[in-house]
């Protein structure tokens, strides 16, 4: 058993993150970081205009990210991340670029500061993806009622679609370490305690915890 573990877990917007580590947490008795949405000062504004905050959003993510991922790596603590840096660089940013929202020196700079920290990482021992439809997403974003997001839930809004896209490609790319993929869409760690009892299992066997 290591003596310190670092889990990761990600996954679009929607897919049920901060749920499956809050109870991973508890259960192995990990400490919980997780993406702080009520102090983030840019998050409403992105969503009312995404061609003028996008940057700035994403510098301000990837800067705090940084601080959480170092925090992690310092701690004495085994611990457990709801959104991870990697997401900000390999996926929002990656969408922000592919959708013309960033001039090319926002990208530039962006970029360059990637390279020097993505170096300088310690990866976690075990990174979990949660996989999600888009009809998945949109159905519980509206089920969470965050007013700043129902946008995303309209039917002619692809944004949840294109994230899948490079959440996918990046998933299948990545070589950090250990990866475990669960499928929301056919497992329910909510309401089915033999589908939570069996992702549990999977993590401890992972990480050679005991439950």
């Amino acid at each position: 058993m290591p003596k310190k573990v670092f889990v990761l877990v990600s996954g679009n917007i929607g897919c049920g993150k901060t749920t499956l580590a809050n109870i991973i947490s508890q259960r192995f008795g990990l400490k919980k970081f997780e993406e702080s949405v009520d102090d983030n000062p840019y998050l409403s504004l992105f969503y009312e205009d995404m061609n003028k905050w996008c940057y700035k959003l994403q510098r301000y993510l990837l800067f705090s990210r940084v601080v959480a991922h170092e925090k992690i790596s310092m701690s004495e603590f085994s611990s457990i991340q709801d959104r991870s840096i990697y997401e900000d660089m390999e996926v929002f940013a990656r969408n922000q670029v592919n959708n013309n929202l960033w001039t090319k020196e926002e990208f530039r700079k962006y970029n360059a500061f990637c390279e020097i920290i993505s170096k300088e990482l310690i990866p976690p021992n075990l990174l979990i993806y949660l996989k999600a439809s888009v009809p998945l997403l949109k159905k519980r974003i509206i089920q969470r009622g965050r007013e700043f997001e129902q946008e995303l839930a309209l039917p002619q809004n692809d944004y949840l679609e294109q994230l899948n896209e490079l959440y996918d490609d990046w998933i299948s790319r990545y070589s950090l370490g250990p990866k475990l993929i669960i499928d929301s869409d056919k497992v329910d760690v909510l309401n089915s305690q033999q589908d939570l009892n069996e992702i549990l299992s999977m993590i401890g066997q992972k990480l050679e915890l005991e439950k």
